[in-house]
């Protein structure tokens, strides 16, 4: 598989990710899950995950295999805060609650698969980066036959 497979289905995971289940909670017999994109909530995080996708499929097109590492590279930067913030402000609800009340918001939040399609997603710009290289677009004249070599002159 070329670099513009990889880069062009990486994109299309980071597309499709954001409207993923991320995050889930279920309580009193009710679940929800959260997205980046979907249910009434829209954050930055999701529309700079879109806009990322998009530019890995052009950049795939334009065989510009290199340059797919930069959306790569910051897809996973951004995961990479959302997570760990979103643990750490977990961690910080938790140490404010009783025992008996952390023990059911441990069981009640839990991570959905969102995460490992973006992160997927992601890892396949970066695999697509490195193996790629910038090749020119095919011209209008593409797959046409080669010009006659030139002849020398007449003596």
């Amino acid at each position: 598989m070329d670099s513009r497979m990889l880069g062009i289905i990486g994109g299309v995971l980071l597309l499709a990710g954001v409207f993923c289940p991320l995050v889930g909670v279920d309580i009193l017999g009710q679940s929800m899950s959260v997205s980046y994109i979907g249910s009434g909530n829209t954050s930055w995080e999701g529309l700079v995950l879109i806009l990322l996708g998009i530019a890995a499929i052009a950049l795939a097109v334009l065989r510009k295999g290199k340059l797919l590492i930069v959306p790569g590279v910051v897809a996973i930067a951004i995961l990479a805060y959302d997570y760990f913030s979103f643990k750490s402000k977990m961690s910080e609800q938790l140490a404010g609650a009783g025992d008996a009340m952390r023990e059911q918001m441990e069981n009640a939040v839990s991570m959905k698969w969102g995460w490992i399609v973006l992160l997927l997603g992601a890892l396949l710009l970066i695999v697509a980066g490195a193996i790629g290289r910038n090749a020119p677009a095919p011209g209008a004249n593409w797959g046409a036959a080669p010009p006659p070599p030139p002849y020398p002159p007449a003596r």
